[in-house]
């Protein structure tokens, strides 16, 4: 079977039937692949860098990072097809997670020195800090009402700076 590009922000789609990634080309557009194999979609067209898709929780949508409108953004788009919606314009540096209830998207963004998460209302646009406990680096995934994340963890003499994964209540 031939190979297919799949960079780390590649994700299945709720079902498990799908998996949504991006790939190099003219620029880098969102694609669909079935997992067996079948078929690989195009989901996003032109010279622009789409990249992070995520997949909402019914798999209806899909959420993504793109810099098409001359401004990296959050977009979504119905999974069948059509035209990308900006949701908001936002210098997102992660992931991106689809909260449990299909209403917020999770990211992380610099805020001076430090990176913290955010989350933006699909409804509306509205944005809101995601309250973590200590910095949060790169949202991971929800598990119900959980949202587990990178957290930067400080070396010291010898020991390298690294993440740990620390996780947070809705």
């Amino acid at each position: 079977q031939e190979s297919i590009y799949l960079p780390q922000q590649s994700r299945f789609s709720p079902n498990g039937k799908m998996i949504a990634f991006a790939a190099p080309g003219d620029g880098d557009n969102i694609h669909f692949r079935q997992i067996s194999g079948e078929r690989e979609t195009p989901i996003t067209f032109g010279k622009v860098h789409d990249g992070s898709p995520v997949w909402s929780p019914d798999g209806e949508r899909i959420a993504f990072v793109s810099d098409r409108g001359g401004r990296r953004s959050i977009w979504t788009m119905s999974a069948d097809g059509g035209i990308p919606e900006r949701l908001k314009d936002v210098d997102v540096i992660d992931r991106l997670v689809w909260s449990p209830d299909g209403r917020r998207v999770v990211f992380a963004v610099a805020i001076g020195d430090a990176p913290a998460l955010q989350s933006v209302s699909v409804a509306d646009g509205t944005v809101e800090p995601f309250r973590t406990p200590g910095p949060a680096v790169s949202p991971i995934a929800f598990a119900g009402d959980t949202l587990g994340y990178l957290e930067p963890f400080p070396g010291g003499p010898g020991r390298p700076n690294i993440n740990r994964v620390a996780f947070v209540r809705l």
